[in-house]
């Protein structure tokens, strides 16, 4: 017989051999053949631990619960509190404005009052020739327009003459654009 044949046969019997040997090793760590009766023993201590896990379960529930509860009633007694506290600054803020209003009204009517007396002080004064108190009076008409005017688009020819010039003015030549 040639070497490599030898060779070839023993290494199938090694390993025939580390397999039993393997087999033998699970053997043995399997656990023993139990009766029907010590297996009904275990299912009723896993049910009872599964009972007893279930009413730690339920007691940690009902109290949870509690705590939820006594949460709810502290938070709508918070928002109670907070919507009072919201209603009287509402109140506060209505109040204010209703002040603010009036105010504003006794200031527009003291302007107005204001105004009338400053053209009486100009048309008193001895010291204007005509043209200057026709002047001031005009001033001062001219601010009060100003004051009381909204902003309007003037689409006459004069103003539209001058925004042309003025744009050439404020604008780059056209030579140079």
């Amino acid at each position: 017989m040639s070497i490599g044949l030898i060779l070839f046969i023993l290494g199938v019997i090694y390993s025939i051999y580390e397999w039993i040997a393997e087999e033998n090793k699970k053997k043995k760590k399997q656990t023993p053949y139990k009766t029907k009766v010590q297996k009904h023993a275990e299912k009723e201590q896993r049910q009872k631990s599964k009972i007893e896990q279930i009413k730690a379960f339920e007691a940690r529930v009902n109290k949870n619960v509690k705590k939820i509860e006594n949460t709810g009633k502290k938070v709508l007694s918070e928002a109670e509190t907070v919507s009072n506290r919201m209603q009287q600054e509402q109140n506060k803020v209505k109040e204010k404005q209703n002040k603010q209003s009036r105010q504003k009204v006794s200031e527009i009517k003291n302007h107005h009052l204001s105004i009338n007396e400053k053209i009486d002080r100009i048309q008193a004064d001895p010291h204007l020739s005509e043209r200057q108190k026709i002047n001031r009076i005009q001033s001062l008409m001219m601010e009060q327009d100003i004051e009381n005017a909204q902003f309007e688009l003037d689409l006459s020819k004069k103003s539209l003459v001058n925004g042309i010039i003025l744009s050439e003015v404020l604008n780059k030549p056209k030579s140079l654009r």
